[in-house]
């Protein structure tokens, strides 16, 4: 029976260093000072962490040997702060991670109370009733789990349906008039339609010479060559009305080029003088947009963001945005599922390479896919579309690193094979190649609805690695029944 509660800790940690450190974009260097920034406790944040470490206290309940006189709270306790406080201090290696005393306390406190709820469960016997009906309920549970993953798969279109109107568009800084672009800027287009790879290609292969009749082609909502030479006019030369003009700020910080073209220098901005309704009703209806852009990249230091493009209402409501973070590039997109979480929805390059001279840049949004292109090569990609994005935050398929969305894949798909074991008994090779075949079935079912994109779903493209993770469910199933024994 210790098997049992092994295998199910095994499961848990394996989750829990995903939950809590994903994506694992680790440093050499600590990051300063950031316990202190997160010491204060919020009601909804000490709940969160009490729910994550409760199945930690419960599986510690059957785990650790019970001898007499002594209690197994206080090493149930104590492993849960060794647990909470290991993944705390990676968290400082982190530079998307904030650990906190707080979340150190809450996690602690968890992992008490799952113990004691599950040695309440014991003493009323409702441990037995479980054990005695664990094949149904397992059955049940992987109903559940298939019905939810195919509910995912079949349903979970990204639409950008909750922007509200009165957004500003934003040129070389946000709406706090901080985070300013330093670079030159040559030309910006925005188009309701999310650019394939030739389209992106044909675009780069034109050079960064104004050619309107390749952008015009496209029909783009706004259109900006920067060809001005003077004033604080930036004309939009899309043809689509109305024109979305934009006017200078602190003119006297950046410079007009020649023939085309400005140089930003951290303050001077461009701003909408309107409401770019145009762009949201555009982008809302079609739930899918291009942004192009032919820069000089600035030198920013590191932890320093430039804000290149933006349509935000207020400053902490960025409905799209396109920046630079030191030698990084990243692309945002607030979804209907980040209302309130503006730091979601977004990908970054990584260990980019400082491009010096023209540059153009592509980021494209297709109903929940996100790619970002960098002279004509895709330097990073998401998927909010699936289980895993809608699943938590935490597992958001933002990672540019293909070994880290495999990861994802693979426990995506492990319940799936220990359910399926687990609903029935796995004696024989037959038995056991049934079962497997089973969730493979669900495997393509779900590849099938998940066929409008690239199955990124799949961990890159291919099915290999979430097949794996069924078998090896199926495998650690029949590990645990060999304990199951009928009564």
């Amino acid at each position: 029976m210790r098997r049992v509660w092994l295998i199910g800790l095994a499961f848990y940690l394996l989750y829990i260093g995903a939950v809590t450190l994903a994506p694992f974009d680790f440093q050499l260097i600590s990051q300063p000072h950031r316990w202190e920034k997160s010491v204060l406790f919020s009601s909804s944040d000490v709940a969160v962490n009490l729910l994550l470490f409760l199945p930690l206290g419960g599986l510690l309940y059957g785990f650790l040997p019970a001898r007499p006189g002594r209690s197994r709270l206080m090493p149930a306790l104590l492993i849960s702060a060794a647990v909470s406080l290991s993944v705390e201090t990676m968290q400082l290696f982190l530079p998307e991670r904030f650990p906190s005393f707080s979340d150190l306390f809450a996690n602690t406190l968890g992992g008490g109370a799952g113990f004691l709820l599950f040695k309440t469960m014991a003493d009323r016997g409702w441990l037995d009733w479980i054990w005695d009906y664990r094949r149904r309920l397992a059955q049940l549970g992987f109903l559940f789990y298939v019905g939810f993953l195919i509910f995912l798969a079949a349903f979970s279109w990204e639409k950008l349906d909750r922007w509200d109107p009165g957004a500003l568009l934003w040129v070389g800084v946000d709406p706090e008039m901080e985070d300013g672009w330093k670079g030159k800027v040559f030309l910006l287009a925005v188009y309701d339609q999310a650019f394939d790879p030739a389209t992106i290609e044909r675009h780069y292969r034109t050079g960064a010479s104004f050619r309107p009749e390749i952008h015009l082609q496209q029909n783009p909502i706004v259109l900006y060559p920067f060809d001005e030479g003077e004033g604080s006019t930036l004309h939009d030369r899309a043809g689509v009305l109305p024109p979305l003009d934009l006017e200078l700020s602190n003119s006297g910080r950046g410079r007009w080029l020649s023939p085309y073209g400005y140089a930003f220098n951290r303050s001077a901005a461009f701003i909408s003088r309107e409401p770019a309704e145009k762009i949201r009703q555009r982008i809302s209806n079609r739930h899918q947009f291009t942004i192009e852009a032919w820069v000089e990249m600035g030198q920013i230091r590191y932890g320093d963001v430039g804000r290149l493009i933006s349509l935000a209402k207020t400053p902490d409501l960025d409905y799209f945005l396109l920046q630079q973070q030191g030698i990084d590039l990243g692309f945002e997109v607030r979804n209907r599922v980040k209302t309130g979480f503006p730091s979601l929805g977004d990908i970054e390059t990584t260990q980019l390479p400082f491009q010096s001279g023209p540059v153009h840049l592509i980021s494209v949004y297709d109903r929940g896919e996100m790619r970002l292109y960098l002279n004509g090569v895709q330097v990073a990609e998401a998927v909010l579309t699936d289980g895993l994005f809608l699943l938590t935050d935490s597992l958001a398929l933002r990672t540019t690193v293909e070994g880290e969305r495999g990861l994802f894949g693979f426990l995506l798909f492990l319940p799936v094979g220990c359910f399926a074991a687990l609903s029935t008994r796995v004696q024989s090779t037959t038995r056991f190649l049934t079962v497997a075949l089973a969730g493979w079935v669900v495997l393509m079912v779900i590849h099938f609805l998940q066929s409008r994109h690239d199955p990124q779903f799949f961990t890159g493209g291919t099915l290999l690695v979430p097949a794996f993770a069924i078998v090896l469910g199926v495998l650690l199933g029949k590990l645990a029944q060999g304990r199951m024994k009928e009564p």
